[in-house]
This record gives C-alpha cells, structure tokens and sequence, in this order.
C-alpha cells in the first residue's frame, strides 16, 4: 500500500493548513501505513488506511480516542481538517491526522510495566458505552 509523497503533502495543505517539510514512514500494515510528518514547526502523525471495509472500525476507534482524550488520558489529540471532521479520503484510502507525542517506545523494565499497569487500571475505571 503506497500513497505519493506528494499526493500527501498537497491533501495536508488542502486539508489541514500544513506545509509538510518531511515525511517519514514509520510503519507499513497490509491495511495501513503511519507516517511523521515535520509541519509548520511540529509533529502530526498520519495514519493511512485501505479504504475496504474499514470506516466502521475506524470511526469506532476514533470514538475511543475521543472519550479517552476527554478523561484526561495522555494519549495524541486527533486533528480535525479545516472543515472540521476527522476522517479524511484521500482517492482509496481513509486518512487519521493526530497529533505526535514526543517519548519513548514502551519497554519491558520495571518502572514501565508499573506505569503501564498504573494506566491500565484508570482505563479499567471508566465506563465507556460507546455511540
């Protein structure tokens, strides 16, 4: 699965008012790929999906995303377009910009098993219906 460079870098300026300086895939799924993109001096994360099938997963998973950013969870902020909805089209593709949290990929040492533990439990709290 594959998009243009420069097919991005012109759906970010339509679309979200962002003149990306560099794209950087960070990782490539049958059904998505999730790139960096340097923008108007910060970080956005752009997650890419095949359209097939998707958009009830997807629209389901930004829900989540939603209501945990409304609990206080440090989890990245989703970023709407300039027309303000979340999900975008790009031709077959269904694309999710969020912001990028600066940190470290979680590893398997003591204090980052205990606050992953200490996360888990706050997401064990509350009480998610979903729509």
């Amino acid at each position: 699965m594959k998009i243009s460079n420069s097919l991005v870098k012109k759906f970010l300026e339509n679309e979200f008012s962002l003149i990306a300086i560099s794209i950087e895939e960070i990782r490539s799924l049958p059904v998505r790929n999730t790139y960096i993109i340097n923008a108007n001096n910060s970080k956005v994360i752009l997650k890419i999906y095949r359209r097939e099938k998707q958009e009830e997963d997807i629209m389901r998973s930004l829900d989540i995303q939603t209501f945990l950013t409304n609990k206080d969870f440090h989890i990245p902020r989703l970023i709407k377009n300039n027309t303000g909805k979340l999900l975008n089209i790009i031709e077959d593709y269904i694309v999710i910009c969020q912001e990028f949290i600066e940190g470290e990929q979680l590893r398997l040492v003591e204090k980052d098993i205990k606050d992953f533990g200490s996360f888990l439990n706050k997401l064990q709290k509350i009480n998610y219906k979903g729509e």
